[in-house]
């Protein structure tokens, strides 16, 4: 992980509706643990995951998750009657549909949750590029997961080690 922030990861049971966890989520946590909930929208609903949460001594929560309309805004809602500063990262998590996605994010801003973006994120977490401990995976970043801004990074690199660079 680039900036070294708590991740508390929750999933429903393999054999639930939202189980099994995503291989390709499952290679980027590697060993890390992932609470098990049955049957709740509400991640808060499940004691580990509530002590995980309060365990990281943060206050300010970033969330994701599958469904914007299910467990991203029961747990968004619940969090924030906890006292959380729930921001909820708008673009890593989906609805049913756009209409549906859209219509959760303004439920979510009504109740009190900050929508962010993952770019967004990033770059207040990084900072400067000069934050020269996680620049490289801020960039690399970018480069998978921003196209326009990869190719911006891209040329700049070419430009700074003095090569060519097509018209």
């Amino acid at each position: 992980m680039i900036y070294d922030l708590p991740l508390v990861v929750t999933n429903g049971a393999d054999t639930d509706p939202s189980g099994p966890l995503f291989d390709r989520l499952k290679q980027v946590l590697g060993d890390r643990e992932v609470v098990v909930r049955r049957g709740n929208f509400d991640a808060f609903a499940t004691e580990r995951f509530a002590d995980a949460v309060a365990a990281t001594g943060r206050r300010k929560l970033l969330l994701s998750g599958l469904m914007t309309e299910g467990c991203v805004l029961q747990t968004a809602m619940s969090g924030l009657d906890r006292g959380y500063d729930v921001h909820v990262v708008v673009d890593a998590v989906a609805g049913e549909t756009r209409e549906i996605h859209d219509a959760a994010v303004q439920r979510l801003v009504q109740v009190g949750a900050v929508p962010v973006t993952w770019l967004s994120v990033a770059s207040e977490l990084q900072g400067t590029y000069e934050n020269l401990a996680t620049v490289e995976g801020f960039t690399g970043l970018m480069a998978e997961h921003s196209p326009t801004l990869g190719m911006y990074l891209q040329h700049y690199s070419t430009l700074q080690s003095g090569g060519a660079v097509a018209a």
